[in-house]
């Protein structure tokens, strides 16, 4: 199974035997500074076991928090300017995200979804309990509504009776939620076409509905003057477009190639878009592992 998104590999032949993968060895990663070009302008603090996950950069992109571990994955902080980490989780979290002042981190864990301070002091605060409660995926700018993924994207209101509703609920696949600079729109990806690709809606009700990427895309983000979107396609090139949010609806550019990102790497903008948090792979990335083979494995079942 892969330990980062959950999903497994398996096969079963005619004869009743059984085939799976174990998933891939985590590599080593570092941070680093991309231009729009895609030249690395910087690494910054140390490798560290790179599990695939999300990562998150701080509203004023002085820190960035991730996920390392592989069997037992934790939220950590790194400090951009130092290269300094610090362990902000104890209880296997993931997929972290920030308040808008940069004083919290919010996070899910087997548990359900929590808050933590972002410095790592006091207890975590349960927002949503249970399993059915899936990654984190942004928070609102006015710190009013937390976006989490369950079998459809969610709202949660942060204060009052903290209960979920849904935001988007088709039959399609929707993730990847990104709130505009002004909360009133939300990027995501969704598969309602045969592929996944971007899509623009309003918020906090979904209005309106704009097609933004072409040829497939997932995990966009927002430039901080809501004027530029970007997001990957299957290939990992990195995408732009800009942006024109209106009150009659939203009016996107035509998307623009800008680099190849690092394989199967995340990324975050800066806030002016000139540059890209991006996971560098570090070293030679280890094997997969091997695939294994249960012959007559069903009879086990009635053990």
């Amino acid at each position: 199974m892969a330990t980062n998104n959950g999903f497994a590999d398996f096969s079963v032949s005619g004869n009743g035997a059984l085939f799976y993968g174990r998933g891939r060895n985590a590599g080593k990663g570092r941070f680093g500074w991309r231009d729009r070009a895609g030249k690395l302008l910087e690494t910054i603090g140390q490798p560290f076991e790179n599990t695939g996950r999300l990562f998150s950069l701080s509203p004023d992109g002085a820190r960035v928090a991730f996920t390392t571990g592989a069997r037992h994955p934790d939220v950590w902080v790194l400090e951009l300017a130092r290269g300094v980490s610090t362990r902000i989780t104890f209880n296997s979290a993931t997929s972290p995200q920030w308040s808008p002042d940069g004083k919290q981190l919010y996070n899910r864990n087997p548990g359900g979804i929590h808050r933590k301070a972002a410095d790592g002091s006091g207890e975590e605060e349960l927002m949503v309990k249970g399993t059915s409660a899936g990654p984190t995926q942004c928070v609102s700018p006015d710190g009013k509504y937390l976006l989490f993924r369950s079998t459809d994207i969610m709202k949660l209101p942060l204060s009052g009776e903290r209960k979920p509703e849904p935001y988007l609920q088709t039959k399609y696949w929707e993730g990847n939620a990104s709130f505009s600079a002004d909360g009133r729109w939300i990027a995501y990806s969704s598969n309602e076409s045969g592929r996944l690709e971007i899509y623009v809606q309003g918020f906090p009700e979904p209005r309106g509905k704009w097609l933004v990427s072409t040829a497939g895309g997932v995990s966009a983000h927002w430039r901080a003057d809501g004027k530029e979107l970007y997001w990957r396609t299957q290939d990992n090139t990195l995408m732009a477009a800009t942006v024109e949010l209106q009150k009659a609806g939203v009016r996107v550019g035509r998307p623009e190639r800008l680099f190849l990102l690092p394989e199967s790497s995340y990324f975050q903008p800066a806030r002016d878009g000139r540059r890209f948090l991006v996971l560098e792979p570090e070293g030679t990335p280890p094997p997969d592992l091997p695939m294994v083979v249960i012959q007559n494995w069903a009879a086990g079942l009635t053990k």
